[in-house]
């Protein structure tokens, strides 16, 4: 199973403090581009700098909501010339500034940069909220990986189901966790989203093992706690 960490570009101080620490206990790094639809340093730019400068694997998201399909070619040109492990494709949250575009929904996008011949790792978004037969019908366009959000106890049989789907289209399955810690406990709750707390997250790594191919931990706003604790967090299991 592999562990990923979710670094929100917030600043250049932010990556390079965190940068050379996050390799000790994770296998690779997500950078969200614009997260709830606020602006923060460019996702791709941010996953070029640590992939060239701090040999870390990574994965950025591209904001369909943002973006034309000219765009969004582009930037999964420079993903794939830089070698980076795999590119997000998402709708994201109405952008805080200017208006939102609804070109084509991610399965299109997935579809039409596979037609122009690009090899990058692409990936979706399936939430447990949604029913399974909508999950599946997602699932099966092929995506090379998907981010499942939206985990909880009592989604676990769900998750389960999700998982024999995806084998059945070769694709790689990665957990949303997210991690109170701190500000992030209080961001999640005033969003009324399910996180784990320190003291249970390892029995949750301990379930997912041998079921999904990788988790991403998010504690957005304590980043350089969660790096911190890592070896406690993460380390026992890689």
């Amino acid at each position: 199973m592999r562990y990923v960490l979710e670094l929100p570009p917030f600043s250049r101080r932010l990556v390079d403090s965190v940068a050379p620490k996050v390799g000790k206990a994770f296998d690779a790094v997500f950078v969200p581009s614009a997260p709830a639809g606020v602006p923060l340093l460019d996702g791709l730019a941010t996953s070029i700098y640590l992939s060239t400068g701090f040999g870390l694997r990574t994965i950025f998201s591209i904001r369909l909501r943002d973006v034309n399909l000219n765009h969004v070619l582009e930037k999964v040109r420079v993903a794939e010339d830089f070698n980076l492990y795999g590119v997000l494709l998402t709708k994201g949250d109405p952008p805080k500034y200017g208006v939102g575009r609804d070109e084509m929904s991610s399965e299109e996008v997935l579809y039409f940069i596979r037609s122009m011949g690009t090899k990058v790792r692409l990936g979706l978004v399936l939430s447990l909220r949604y029913p399974m037969e909508s999950i599946t019908r997602r699932l099966e366009h092929g995506p090379d990986f998907v981010f499942v959000i939206h985990y909880g106890p009592s989604r676990r049989e769900k998750l389960r189901e999700v998982c024999r789907a995806a084998s059945r289209t070769s694709s790689e399955v990665y957990v949303f966790l997210l991690l109170g810690l701190d500000r992030s406990r209080e961001l999640f709750s005033r969003l009324n989203q399910e996180y784990f707390s320190y003291s249970h997250i390892q029995e949750v790594l301990e379930e997912l093992q041998g079921l999904v191919g990788g988790v991403v931990i998010s504690s957005p706003l304590d980043i350089e706690k969660v790096v911190e604790l890592a070896e406690s967090i993460v380390k026992p299991f890689t």
